[in-house]
């Protein structure tokens, strides 16, 4: 990480599906149908803003069943939702993506940051149905400029939310079945953790990044 990297965190609100720089203190849930929905969360930058480095998802989730596969797409938007695509190789990258399948959410605690969660991948810990679980979801690296009005896009599915024209395979054998909750406020604090850099100099509308 860049030494002067401020994570951030963007709490997740389900009452009205926004990203917000203060914890919520009201208990709100909203669910998504795993084989053909997503769920979006946003936040509009006041100021001009960079994230460079990794994501990670903090979130609380349960499942009809017991277990649960959960893609993120950490994207950027115009302040009406039009995706702000970058190219990777001459192809548009939607954003940085991430995905766990939840009974395999176990951390290497030797090896997991704040940041970065490292799984162990050595044993299945099926969830119980509609119970609230936490996940920390690891999610790819990137480095854009947020513009003041453009908008920080969490979009949470259960499937991969990249279209077919990026390079990675797009279509994945799910064991999802039936509705996700997602659970936000009180003692659910889902959050994005965002690296935000500062820039290196200010003085007054002069930014040296």
């Amino acid at each position: 990480p860049l030494a002067r990297t401020k994570y951030t965190k963007y709490f997740l609100n389900a009452a009205d599906r926004s990203l917000n720089s203060k914890a919520i203190t009201e208990t709100k849930t909203v669910k998504y149908d795993s084989q053909k929905e997503d769920i979006s969360f946003n936040y509009t930058f006041v100021n001009d803003t960079e994230l460079t480095g990794h994501f990670k998802l903090h979130l609380w989730i349960s499942s009809e069943t017991d277990d649960a596969d959960v893609f993120v797409l950490v994207q950027k938007t115009t302040a009406t939702g039009t995706l702000i695509p970058t190219t990777v190789f001459g192809v548009a990258d939607p954003g940085a993506h991430g995905q766990l399948r939840a009974s395999l959410r176990e951390l290497d605690q030797q090896k997991s940051t704040d940041a970065i969660p490292f799984y162990t991948f050595s044993k299945r810990q099926p969830l119980k149905a509609g119970e609230p679980t936490l996940l920390e979801i690891e999610i790819w690296p990137t480095s854009r400029i947020w513009h003041a009005g453009e908008s920080l896009q969490v979009n949470i599915a259960g499937r991969p939310i990249r279209d077919k024209s990026w390079f990675l395979p797009t279509e994945v054998e799910s064991i999802n079945q039936g509705m996700h909750t997602i659970y936000t406020g009180g003692d659910y604090d889902s959050y994005l953790l965002a690296p935000v850099i500062p820039p290196k100099y200010t003085s007054g509308k002069f930014v040296v990044r």
